[in-house]
């Protein structure tokens, strides 16, 4: 069977007409509606401030910061054009590293004591360019997404991985040559969940408004939700246990002993084999943690929040 791009469909009805093919049934206007009109251009309500409009800068994880972090003039000019963009809501905007060692490339950037200054000019990069361009701020949500790369870690050669897992994969450890020595104990777990609170911390300060706990595109907090098989206090299934969100719920709590206001949301992937509805792992985090969220009745199905 042959699965057509969608780019190679040049009308509604062409869709339409495959959609029907397939079986598929996925409703959707035919046409776009422009201006004040479009569903993107109306105010989005969350736990910190209405927003603006609803389109979204979202985070990846930049190849242009300095070896020790820090972003470069190149990193301050894509912030400078995602306030020029006029979207309102600043969804992570960057993928930041808690700590080196979980940086997915050597010129990621890192929060920390030494690049706060540095992440808050980025920041007001954005804030000063979309104040010019479109005359207010106070309808703006920006956060920073927070990050550990996991089994996906390059942090000192852009073409050599250093991964960290929580289990033996049985097709990406061949894939990816991953050693023994990968795997993480409980014990290097702690020490990576209690990097999220500092680096919250800096986040706060410079400025941000919530922090993105990324758990998505297999790094290593999206891993915790496929680490059925690991013994300890980090593995085991959902239904027993509930321990493959036990990261996110202390990555939750710790920014919020730092950051007594924060607001926080979770980037999850979803797939069949994380067996963990999305609604109920949101609202476990959430209870777990005592920390806001960013509602979950207005904003994309795909992101735990």
């Amino acid at each position: 069977m042959s699965y057509p791009r969608v780019a190679s469909f040049k009308t509604a009805d062409d869709f339409r007409t495959y959609l029907a093919q397939i079986g598929a049934d996925i409703p959707f206007d035919a046409n776009v509606l422009s201006g004040l009109q479009s569903p993107l251009a109306q105010m989005l309500p969350t736990a910190v401030r209405t927003v603006g409009n609803r389109f979204a800068i979202l985070p990846m994880e930049g190849w242009d910061g300095t070896e020790d972090g820090h972003p470069s003039e190149l990193t301050l000019r894509r912030w400078t054009r995602f306030g020029a963009s006029g979207a309102k809501l600043i969804w992570g905007g960057e993928a930041v590293a808690v700590r080196h060692d979980g940086r997915a490339n050597p010129n990621q950037l890192v929060a920390s004591e030494a690049t706060l200054v540095d992440l808050a000019r980025l920041r007001q990069a954005l804030v000063a360019e979309h104040l010019l361009r479109y005359g207010r701020t106070d309808d703006l949500l920006i956060g920073l997404q927070l990050t550990h790369s996991g089994r996906f870690s390059k942090p000192n050669d852009k073409k050599r991985m250093e991964p960290r897992t929580l289990y033996r994969h049985p097709i990406l450890d061949r894939k990816y040559n991953v050693p023994e020595g990968a795997l993480l104990s409980d014990d290097e777990i702690d020490g990576i969940i209690a990097a999220f609170g500092p680096a919250a911390a800096v986040a706060q300060r410079a400025g941000y408004d919530f922090v993105d706990l990324k758990h998505c595109h297999g790094y290593l907090g999206h891993e915790f939700l496929t680490a059925h098989d690991r013994p300890g206090r980090y593995g085991g299934s959902w239904e027993i246990a509930h321990a493959s969100c036990a990261m996110a719920s202390l990555q939750f709590a710790l920014p919020h002993r730092a950051w007594p206001s924060a607001c926080a949301s979770v980037r999850s992937t979803g797939s069949a084999s994380s067996q963990v509805p999305k609604k109920l792992a949101a609202l476990r985090i959430g209870k777990m943690a005592r920390t806001r969220m960013l509602s979950a009745a207005t904003l994309p199905a795909s992101v735990l929040i």
